[in-house]
């Protein structure tokens, strides 16, 4: 309760609700806290223009943060709201730029296999460590592409980016199983697949080792093949 109007200096309104039987609940702030919230508001708002300037995968970090702080901030209710719109158009942005990614990446790592395959024509498997950040979408993007360049041996991909993630084919009858491979491959990062004889994938949460996956398909591949 206050004796005048002028005694609260300032107010922000933090959030109002229905209690029913016609009753509402207004929760604010006024003098130095208000001017708190406000100035909190202020520097998120900043926050957020200057994320809007971001481009590709920095914006997906960012906007996380801002809406991780926005949760707990004490700010208006009004800003707030705005903040929200904001920080979703902001999400929007980064998954329409994570498809960009993914599709230019996915476009690289294919050249790359091919290029690769190409190269190892002749030999009695091929198994490569993409250079190119890749997902499990991209990897069997280039296991694709660098099966029908090298047609008819087994064939293990891996590609590091988040996680590790590893393809493997094999024609009937090879001796090279396709799920041991990627067992084989995946156990140098922790991480394992499953598939069938002629075909298998799986990933490890760990990318680290992924070099020393590429030793172990290749091992792997030249123990079955003698």
């Amino acid at each position: 309760h206050i004796a005048r109007s002028s005694e609260p200096q300032r107010f922000v309104l933090l959030s109002e609700e229905g209690l029913g039987g016609g009753n509402r609940r207004i929760v604010g702030l006024t003098g130095e806290r208000a001017a708190a919230a406000n100035a909190t508001s202020a520097e998120l708002m900043a926050r957020i223009d200057k994320a809007g300037s971001l481009e590709g995968k920095a914006i997906e970090p960012e906007t996380a943060e801002i809406a991780r702080l926005l949760e707990t901030a004490v700010v208006p209710a009004a800003d707030r709201k705005a903040m929200t719109a904001s920080i979703g158009a902001l999400k929007k942005r980064a998954i329409e730029a994570g498809k960009g990614n993914l599709k230019a990446a996915a476009e690289a790592a294919k050249a790359e296999a091919v290029r690769l395959a190409e190269a190892a024509q002749g030999a009695r498997y091929l198994a490569l460590l993409l250079e190119t950040e890749a997902d499990a979408k991209v990897v069997e993007a280039a296991a694709t592409a660098a099966g029908a360049a090298l047609v008819g041996v087994p064939l293990l991909v891996l590609g590091a980016g988040k996680t590790a993630c590893a393809l493997a084919t094999a024609p009937d009858g090879s001796p090279v199983d396709a799920k041991e491979w990627v067992n084989a491959a995946l156990g140098a990062c922790g991480g394992k697949g499953g598939g069938k004889p002629n075909r298998a994938q799986g990933a490890a949460r760990d990318p680290t080792n992924v070099a020393q996956a590429l030793e172990a398909a290749k091992a792997f591949a030249e123990a079955k093949l003698g």
